[in-house]
């Protein structure tokens, strides 16, 4: 199987404190991003007597979250 890069961003501000208005206070904004590439994941088997690779159907992935704390 080939070489392959991952690349992930997880991203979480305090919207009080970034757009600077105390309305917002305890609102906080967080992003988690997977496989932003893009690219095809092939998890090598090594449990037989051969080695072997299949896809782990690894997609890019975009998560978003808002939280209000209290």
């Amino acid at each position: 199987a080939k070489a392959y890069s991952l690349l992930s961003l997880n991203f979480s501000i305090d919207l009080s404190e970034a757009i600077d208005n105390k309305a917002l206070n305890g609102i906080q904004l967080s992003v988690y991003a997977d496989n932003l590439l893009n690219e095809d994941v092939w998890f090598a088997d090594l449990s037989r007597f051969k080695v072997n690779t299949y896809p782990q159907s690894h997609a890019r992935g975009i998560f978003g979250a808002i939280s209000y704390s209290f």
